[in-house]
């Protein structure tokens, strides 16, 4: 018999007899509505009941796909503007949301599956998102898997078996993947196999996911006793080699043999990401400066810990690098410059240059450090720096290399730095390229807008000049110079200026800001070629912040080696920007 879905409301309890539809589900549930209350805020029950082109009549229609539960709780939705979300039908409720294209509780629904993504859920919504790309899941649900995969294989039961194979597949070759070893991708791929012999056949391709390293011998033994490989009629010729070869080292002779299948991957190639970021944040507190450090669990900003142990009291740095296992920060407003060691997690005050200043600009080639520039004393910029010094990150020691221009803005690009500022006895601009290679300075094209106080910045391979000041106050203006060509042009203009701009490159976005609240950051749109507001719920205050991209493969060794040890968690906060 089929259920009044108004029962119990405030407002339609009691008006089952103006009912004028029946929605039969395939499990076997019905249920009496309203059409107009359906039509009114679905697209999907609108054209039901128009198109259908079923007994009107009758009023019987059939629902597809969704079980009545969730076909029910869809109803109440409709009727009440409420909903009980749980996390165990989440997913169905998503792919109900979609299809009955009520893109309001879509909404709620995935906001909801992002808080209450879990071991137990956490496939079927990478699966169903990478079905369907409106649930907006799917890079939410793979880094979930990618950070607790060896939790899910340790699952007494899981729903590895319900990955297509394309997508075990990219799970399994992820560089970010979270294992302690390498055997969890052997369990893992005997968890999709499980019983069905179909699979079997594909199961020499997953292991080409493995990497080779740190692997011994223990790790054969366990792939040796493993049906995947003892069953395997597809491998049979592998077991034999395994199983018979007198080689002492029986990794190198499984890594050989599949190198010799698969000649383009690289199964030396160690499991940690290519790049994450070393994020600082300055805050004041109590009249105080305080800066932690944050390191991001791969190249995914919006994903990441803290590494230090407290606050450094006292310091904003606005300049930062990072050699090694060290991380070089600078307060060039005042003076300050430290030493954070990534390993042990202490702060050291750094080496004082040999010309005291404030102002100046930090750039970086290889394993050194390059102060450009400044003023002599913070309150009198008149008393300017043209001071050229190199840090080497080696010995630990400042050496001078000459003078250059005043009032300086400098990046590096290639082997080469290229400063802007003015000519040391005059406010004229000019522009200078440093080889470091050579160790020469040549004279390069300026802008075509003269200006001051101007960000600087690389991107895209290109040197990007951004606002500023010029002879009729702030400037939009943005000029883009080319090393390869050599000449200066414009690019889209910002939408409005800002006093003393700042620039920070992010995950592949240029973002400008500046510390007024009445001019919101705004960020370069690759996609729609367009200046877009910068809204982020990760860096709600961007000036608070520095990233530095890091992509060197020991320093990236020694913080993944760091991150069993340390007390703190992943902290995941979901943004639309990145």
């Amino acid at each position: 018999m089929a259920q009044y879905i108004g029962t119990g409301d405030e407002y339609f309890d009691g008006l089952e007899e103006f009912c004028d539809a029946i929605l039969k589900t395939e499990d076997g549930c019905s249920y009496k509505v309203h059409r107009v209350i359906l039509s009114k805020y679905s697209s999907y029950f609108r054209a039901l009941f128009l198109f259908d082109g079923c007994d009107k009549t009758k009023g019987d229609y059939s629902l597809p796909w969704f079980s009545g539960k969730t076909v029910k709780k869809i109803l109440q939705y409709l009727y009440s503007g409420k909903i009980i979300l749980e996390a165990d039908d989440i997913v169905e409720l998503l792919l109900a949301s979609d299809y009955f294209l009520l893109d309001d509780l879509l909404l709620k629904c995935q906001s909801f599956a992002k808080e209450q993504l879990c071991l137990t859920n956490c496939v079927r919504i990478f699966v169903a998102s990478h079905v369907n790309d409106r649930l907006g899941l799917y890079k939410s649900s793979r880094r979930f898997i990618r950070v607790n995969f060896s939790k899910l294989v340790d699952q007494p039961i899981n729903e590895i078996p319900d990955i297509p194979f394309e997508l075990i597949r990219v799970l399994l070759e992820d560089d970010s993947l979270n294992v302690p070893d390498e055997t969890y991708i052997l369990r893992a791929v005997e968890q999709w196999v499980g019983s069905s012999s179909e699979r079997l056949r594909t199961v020499q391709e997953l292991l080409s996911t493995i990497r080779f390293p740190t692997q011994n011998n223990e790790f054969i033994q366990y792939l040796l006793k493993s049906y995947i490989l003892r069953k395997n009629p597809y491998m049979k010729e592998l077991n034999d080699i395994l199983l018979t070869d007198e080689s002492t080292d029986l990794c190198i002779v499984f890594k050989n043999m599949l190198s010799s299948r698969y000649p383009n991957i690289n199964f030396a190639r160690p499991r940690q990401p290519k790049k994450l970021y070393l994020i600082s944040k300055s805050f004041c507190k109590e009249n105080t400066a305080l800066t932690e450090l944050y390191v991001t669990y791969d190249e995914d900003v919006c994903m990441r810990k803290k590494i230090t142990f407290r606050a450094r009291n006292n310091f904003w740095p606005n300049q930062m690098a990072v050699v090694d296992h060290l991380a070089y920060m600078f307060d060039s407003w005042s003076g300050k410059a430290m030493l954070f060691n990534l390993l042990d997690k202490t702060w050291n005050t750094m080496q004082p240059m040999n010309h005291l200043r404030r102002k100046y600009t930090i750039v970086e080639y290889g394993k050194c450090l390059y102060a450009i520039g400044g003023c002599v004393d913070t309150f009198d910029e008149s008393e300017t720096s043209c001071t050229f010094e190199m840090y080497d990150t080696k010995n630990q020691v400042w050496k001078v290399l000459g003078s250059t221009i005043k009032n300086v803005t400098a990046v590096s690009l290639g082997s080469k730095i290229y400063i802007l500022g003015e000519h040391p006895s005059s406010y004229i601009m000019k522009a200078e390229e440093y080889d470091i290679l050579s160790g020469t300075f040549s004279e390069i094209p300026i802008p075509e807008i003269s200006r001051t106080g101007f960000a600087m910045i690389v991107y895209d391979n290109q040197i990007f000049v951004i606002g500023g000041l010029g002879d009729n106050g702030q400037l939009n203006s943005v000029e883009v110079f080319s090393p390869e060509t050599r000449i200066w042009m414009k690019f889209q203009p910002l939408p409005y200026g800002f006093e003393n701009p700042n620039a920070k490159v992010v995950d592949d976005k240029l973002i400008v800001f500046d510390e007024c609240a009445s001019r919101p950051p705004v960020f370069w749109n690759k996609n729609e070629k367009v200046w877009k507001p910068f809204r982020s719920k990760c860096f709600k205050s961007i000036f608070k912040y520095l990233f530095y991209p890091i992509e060197q493969f020991d320093t990236i060794a020694c913080l993944k080696k760091d991150d069993s040890s340390c007390k703190q968690k992943w902290k995941t906060i979901e943004d639309d920007v990145f």
